[in-house]
């Protein structure tokens, strides 16, 4: 077993003691404002046993004595003597400092001077409001009531109330886009038929003619008495007649019996399937559930009282449930509405329901249509739908573009690629490498399917000849690479167009909903080599010498020059970016997002190109692009990129721990802090450092694995948000993160930046 050195334990002791004293802030005794002793322990103690556990109990109390400001230092050492410091166990040191820095003022003082605190009536309702959000669930809610309670000292509880059942509505809407769409399992829209007369006795006498059916079924409705020739009534009923229509124009209209649909009225209907929204009803706040289904506004009987019982009229309606159950409607009331600042006025009609926003009420504002309808129908969308959306869209594309989906290799016919040798260039030939006999059956066929695809050419001389590597595909095919870093791209000049990173292709993709991916086809062989550059493209096979006339891949300038084509081909196109021959497009709605999906694919026929379509995946609510998962909430790690991060074993040395460090780096923007997690392992890379794997650094590779495991997510950059910067800096590095605060006064980190 390996054994440490004195110095060596020596040396990790002074790390560790330096990386907690960079994490605990000084100690200032300030009772006035609870600043004590007692409470900075025990925020801080954790850190001490917890995170220092390899320090001895001298060490430990060097460390805590180290924190106290220079007032309460000398208070300190003047109590213990004749004693220093370092002669008083970390016990002790503590139990001292608690006595000497703890409240100076006796319990019933503290009492006299809470009760002398004066605060209003609507301050101490707000108070009493938020003592009643106990849950852990709801620390947040607490920490936002009290600061705008900070912020604004008037602010009443109807006011702090409303902000609040705000917050509520955004996460019961973030919890329904986060929800798998799946065909609803209970009623959404019920059907309320009319009342209808069912066959059966009238309770009198038809006063048309004196049959014993209803008067609106009567043979003579549009009949003329010979009698008194009005038109109406079988002769001898000219008197029944004249009586009903003076006691029709007295009564008062009847109640209208159009069909009306409406939405579940169930209560025990699952919360996650619904979106709320917050109606202010002649001045009161309302929580009123969303449907874009419902012909007619309904509040319930609770709601009604709350807003004040305004007078009630005549019900116009008859509603019955899906079960045919009737709905006790008690009237109806004409009111003014305001939802997020857009208003109103419209009828709501009191039942013995759940409040219901209907679409008299949404379709009456247009902003307020567009705001909610809009976004409610994509999210609306169940997943069987969208199966179809997508099925028929694949089609009529395939139909639409068929060249673009043809099989076979295309042609870009905008412009051809250019190779540059650098002034001091000298050519390099090489000799073939043998190649496995089991092979070569297979790899003379594809040398003869490029040349049918004039991506080779056959040549009987050439100053310039690179070897060939053959890969072979999961689907069992192989794939001729030309290994031109034998000679050749030692001699080229770098293309100068640089590769987008990920930031630049998210920030494209900003408000999308729905994604599609295109994949080019044998990407760069579909763009042409000018006549000057294709001699430097020589291989060297079993079979002889070839030429490339297309742009083949491992040139070491091939990316940068077909990145640069692609950037030209999309340029102008919204919602659409690429990474070398992955092309995305994305639209806040299937709509828009169609329309730009058919732009890109018009630009793609127009330059020649083609896309395989087995590797085109088109109308998604969520995508895989460059390690990252995409949705309409923003990106997030791949799991199966963290999977393999979080089953890395601990390294063993130096080169593994960087490898490790390389992939961590590639998430970093989604940890805060990153530099102080990593302080135990950068230090290990440093020049000359000794690789000694300690329980600190284990723990630091232990937290970033279940850090990288956790939900992590960025938001959508928006430019028309109001951005957030906050920095922070400490002995080991410096860290940063970008947010965006949203209207409702949350903020969401678009970038986390970090560095040792």
């Amino acid at each position: 077993m390996a054994t440490t050195s004195p110095g060596t334990r020596a040396s990790t002791t002074e790390f560790v003691t330096n990386s907690l004293s960079a994490r605990l802030p000084e100690f200032t005794y300030d009772p006035e404002n609870g600043c004590t002793f007692d409470v900075w322990y025990n925020r801080y103690e954790d850190v001490i046993t917890q995170d220092g556990a390899t320090l001895d109990d001298a060490a430990k109390a060097r460390l805590i004595v180290s924190k106290l400001d220079a007032a309460a230092f000398a208070r300190f050492t003047n109590h213990i003597l004749p004693k220093k410091p370092a002669e008083v166990s970390v016990a002790d040191t503590v139990k001292t400092l608690q006595e000497l820095f703890g409240h100076n003022t006796s319990v019933f003082a503290r009492r006299y001077t809470y009760l002398r605190t004066q605060c209003s009536a609507e301050q101490m309702k707000c108070l009493v409001w938020i003592c009643g959000l106990s849950a852990s669930d709801y620390a947040d809610i607490r920490a936002h009531a009290l600061r705008k309670m900070e912020e604004n000292p008037h602010l009443t509880l109807k006011e702090l109330s409303a902000g609040i059942q705000q917050i509520l509505d955004i996460r019961q809407d973030a919890k329904l886009l986060s929800s798998p769409l799946s065909p609803p399992t209970l009623p959404d829209v019920n059907a309320v038929s009319a009342t209808r007369n069912r066959a059966k006795e009238p309770p009198s006498p038809c006063f048309r003619c004196g049959g014993s059916h209803s008067a609106k079924d009567c043979d003579y409705l549009e009949k003329t008495c010979h009698s008194c020739k009005r038109i109406g009534h079988k002769k001898g009923f000219c008197r029944n007649f004249n009586k009903r229509r003076k006691r029709n124009t007295k009564k008062k209209p009847r109640r209208n019996n159009q069909v009306v649909v409406v939405a579940s009225t169930a209560t025990n209907a699952a919360p996650v399937k619904r979106i709320y929204r917050t109606v202010t009803i002649n001045g009161t706040p309302t929580r009123m559930r969303l449907d874009t289904g419902a012909d007619v506004t309904l509040l319930s009987l609770k709601d009604w009282i709350t807003i004040g019982r305004p007078k009630l009229l005549p019900p116009l309606f008859a509603l019955r449930s899906a079960d045919n159950k009737e709905i006790k409607v008690r009237g109806h009331f004409q009111c003014n509405f305001s939802i997020e600042g857009h208003e109103g006025r419209g009828n709501c009609h009191v039942a013995d329901t759940a409040s219901l926003l209907g679409l008299d009420w949404i379709t009456q504002v247009e902003p307020l249509f567009h705001q909610l309808t809009g976004n409610a129908t994509c999210n609306a969308v169940s997943a069987t739908t969208l199966a179809k959306l997508r099925s028929s869209l694949t089609t009529q594309l395939q139909k639409q573009f068929a060249t673009v989906f043809a099989p076979g290799l295309g042609r870009c016919t905008k412009s051809k690629a250019s190779l540059k040798l650098k002034p001091d260039a000298t050519p390099v030939f090489r000799k073939a490498r043998p190649v496995p006999y089991a092979v070569l059956p297979r790899l003379s066929q594809e040398i003869d399917r490029l040349i049918a695809a004039n991506v080779l050419s056959t040549v009987d001389h050439s100053d310039w000849a690179a070897t060939i590597v053959v890969v072979q595909k999961k689907n069992g095919s192989i794939r001729l690479c030309a290994d031109f870093s034998t000679g050749l791209n030692n001699a080229l000049d770098q293309h100068q167009h640089p590769l987008p990173t990920p930031d630049d292709i998210f920030t494209k993709l900003n408000g999308g909903q729905y994604f599609s991916q295109l994949d080019l086809a044998e990407a760069y062989l579909q763009l042409e080599v000018d006549e000057e550059s294709r001699p430097l493209l020589t291989i060297n096979t079993h079979q002889g010498l070839y030429r490339f006339n297309r742009l083949p891949f491992g040139v070491k300038s091939a990316p940068a020059i077909f990145q640069q084509q692609m950037d030209t081909m999309i340029a102008g196109l919204d919602g659409t970016a690429a990474y070398l021959d992955d092309i995305i497009v994305t639209g806040k709605t299937i709509n828009e997002h169609n329309a730009r999906l058919e732009a890109v694919l018009r630009r793609i026929h127009d330059y020649g190109f083609r896309v395989r379509l087995e590797k085109c995946s088109f109308l998604q609510t969520e995508i895989r692009y460059l390690g990252f998962i995409v949705n309409a909430k923003g990106r997030q790690p791949d799991p199966a990129k963290i999977e393999a991060i979080h089953n890395m074993p601990p390294p063993k040395d130096v080169s593994q721990l960087r490898a490790f460090l390389g992939l961590v780096n590639f998430y970093g923007n989604f940890v805060k802090n990153l530099h102080n997690l990593r302080v135990p392992l950068d230090a290990l890379t440093k020049k000359a450092a000794t690789f000694l794997w300690t329980p600190a650094c284990q723990s630091s590779f232990d937290r970033i694995k279940a850090i990288l495991k956790s939900d992590l997510l960025l938001t959508h950059y928006d430019p028309s948000l109001p951005i957030v910067v906050a920095a922070d800096a400490s002995n080991y590095g410096i860290g940063a993160v970008l947010s965006h605060q949203f209207p409702n006064g949350s903020e969401k980190a678009i970038y986390h930046a970090s560095r040792p």
